[in-house]
């Protein structure tokens, strides 16, 4: 059997390096890529620069520019006039043009000859709608409703027509869809429970931070354009700790990481809580004037928490524990990014909740540079309630028109 490689720390970081370095890259380093690629291109070429942004179900929807010559596009970039994403995309988005121009490309709608089979014909766009419409007709006479249609979408592309397929299907009928997602469902029910809605900071917000934490995340891959802010903080005099169980590209970058057993990050954050409370680092104004409850959390963990408890579950020494709490609670303001796969396990919800209750008891909730971040909702793909809030006012004002 041939022995494995052996990665030191130097390795990896030089790996990693290397891996950022190619989210920066301009279109112009894929060039290569699309040699062998047939496109049709005529010798009088009209050249146009198109303004788009990228569908992809990430954090960015990044602004793109796309050139196009004569019908064909030649190589896309960052759009250098967006502010957020700085003119720069990733690996992903360079490699847009190959899978516009693959051969593997499926172009036409396919219809299988006899489910099961495997055997496929090609049929025309109109054919397909009509089959796929009579279908649905078909459903709704012979139950009554289109509930036995199950409309069940969601990650890949989360472009702005995205929704448009629910305001569709909506306007027929009744379907029945999937509740929830494999994806962040439970950190979303735990901010709602804990703040009312998941409306977090502005990921920009990061630069006035003196303190962060990145809790279970790896922006420097996964959100290449907020890490930039995470890096203009660092340059600031911001500390960085990074806690995750595995040393990430992002974990290299910080000034230290914190390496947790996995699945014990509410053990963590009960055991911070715990010295911030016993040793009187909590904001009680902020408390007093915005949070319901919280004496009873005071008397849960006072009762049932103890810092040697928190090192045994999480694997960390007691005083490591009580040094992060301490540097988190005396620093202000201070800012905890909750990443998405802490919560994809059982009691994830309830580890955000816990990371939570530290930007609370710390009065790091609502202020700029502080929180607990994990996502927004409110920007969040169509809204329907603009459309039903013109119709309530079109009908008022019908109803209070004189009549003629």
């Amino acid at each position: 059997m041939k022995e494995a490689p052996q990665f030191s720390r130097r390795t990896f970081l030089k790996g990693a390096v290397a891996t950022g370095a190619l989210a920066g890259l301009g279109s112009s380093f894929f060039d290569f890529q699309f040699n062998g690629l047939t496109v049709n291109a005529s010798t009088n070429k009209k050249t146009h620069i198109f303004q788009n942004a990228c569908p992809r179900n990430c954090y960015d929807n990044c602004s793109i520019l796309t050139t196009v010559e004569d019908g064909v596009i030649k190589h896309i970039q960052g759009n250098p006039a967006n502010t957020y994403t700085n003119g720069v995309i990733c690996v992903k988005g360079n490699s847009y043009p190959r899978s516009v121009y693959s051969p593997d490309r499926i172009k036409y709608p396919m219809r299988q000859k006899g489910r099961g089979t495997g055997k496929w014909e090609r049929i025309s766009w109109d054919e397909a709608y009509t089959e796929i419409a009579k279908n649905i007709l078909k459903i709704k006479k012979e139950y009554g409703s289109t509930l036995p249609i199950c409309l069940n979408k969601y990650s890949g592309n989360f472009n702005v027509l995205s929704d448009a397929v629910n305001g569709m299907m909506a306007s027929i009928g009744y379907t029945t869809s999937a509740l929830g997602t494999p994806c962040w469902p439970a950190g979303i029910d735990a901010q709602t429970f804990d703040f009312g809605t998941l409306l977090n900071n502005d990921p920009e917000s990061f630069v006035n931070s003196k303190y962060i934490i990145l809790w279970g995340g790896n922006p420097a891959w996964t959100s290449v354009h907020s890490m930039r802010f995470i890096e203009k903080a660092k340059e600031n005099g911001c500390k960085i700790v990074s806690i995750d169980p595995i040393l990430t590209n992002t974990a290299a970058k910080a000034h230290e990481h914190i390496q947790i057993r996995t699945s014990t990050d509410g053990a963590l954050a009960l055991g911070m809580a715990r010295y911030i409370i016993e040793n009187n680092l909590y904001d009680i104004d902020w408390l007093t004037k915005n949070a319901i409850g919280y004496q009873e959390f005071f008397n849960y963990i006072k009762n049932n928490i103890t810092l040697q408890w928190a090192s045994e579950k999480t694997g960390l020494p007691v005083s490591l524990i009580e040094r992060i709490a301490r540097e988190y609670a005396t620093t202000k303001p201070a800012n905890i990014w909750i990443g998405y796969g802490m919560q994809r396990h059982t009691n994830g919800g309830q580890n955000v909740r816990a990371i939570d209750a530290l930007a609370a008891i710390t009065g790091n909730v609502g202020i700029l540079g502080g929180g607990a971040n994990y996502g927004n909702l409110d920007t969040y793909g169509f809204n329907y309630a603009v459309d039903a809030q013109k119709t309530r006012k079109a009908v008022e004002e019908e109803k209070t028109a004189p009549s003629t």
